[in-house]
């Protein structure tokens, strides 16, 4: 894959391309067979939506605009949560969020800030704010 949108799949080809390899059976998500993961009976797992053509081809668009130095997705989503949690008066955030504001403060902070009377590591950070300690 290119900054260009140029994809490479043995042979050169670009978004559309690829959606018609996808679509047309040239290409497939998962190897054919393979069963589709699912939780074990009563566990509380975190999974993803399940990829289908049109998230993938979202996706790999949207790495195309990393490749190329654009704004992703995720960074215009992570923009407007920050924007719109920023909003909210600081002493009311809290009660807004639950228990979600920790890890937005940790988040919108970034690495070395401090927060909650410790300071943001890389760890945390990429760990999307969660913390193992009883840190407050």
């Amino acid at each position: 894959m290119y900054a260009d949108g140029v994809v490479h799949c043995e042979e050169l080809t670009e978004l559309g391309g690829l959606e018609r390899w996808l679509k047309g059976g040239r290409l497939a998500l998962a190897e054919p067979g393979v069963p589709v993961r699912t939780p074990p009976a009563g566990r509380a797992w975190r999974w993803g939506e399940p990829r289908t053509v049109e998230s993938f081809l979202l996706e790999v668009a949207d790495l195309v605009e990393e490749l190329a130095g654009r704004t992703t997705a995720r960074q215009r989503c992570s923009e407007a949560i920050r924007e719109a949690y920023l909003r909210i008066l600081a002493h009311l955030r809290i009660y807004c969020l639950g228990d979600m504001d920790r890890p937005l403060r940790i988040l919108f902070a970034g690495v070395g800030a401090s927060v909650g009377g410790f300071v943001v590591t890389a760890g945390i950070w990429e760990a999307g704010g969660e913390v193992d300690s009883g840190i407050g």
